[in-house]
């Protein structure tokens, strides 16, 4: 019998895997994941990666966002 975190785990793995699949369907340069897993998977395939303070960063230095709006959005507030 599985338990609900080997269910869990196996979920994750699958949603991983695809969004890997997806970025490459897509041509994409880059992939969009704060996951640990999702990250090395994609750099490993030679995608460039983002996170969201990544995407906050260069948000900010592409003038789309002050300062403050990526710090109050980075927070969760």
């Amino acid at each position: 019998m599985t338990t609900q975190r080997e269910g869990m785990r196996k979920l994750r793995a699958v949603s991983d895997a695809e969004v890997i699949q997806l970025a490459k369907e897509m041509n994409a340069e880059v992939v969009l994941a704060d996951e640990e897993e999702v990250r090395e998977g994609a750099e490993e395939r030679g995608f460039d990666v983002r996170g969201c303070l990544g995407i906050l960063l260069e948000s900010v230095k592409r003038g789309i966002l002050t300062s403050q709006k990526a710090i109050k959005d980075g927070s969760g507030r």
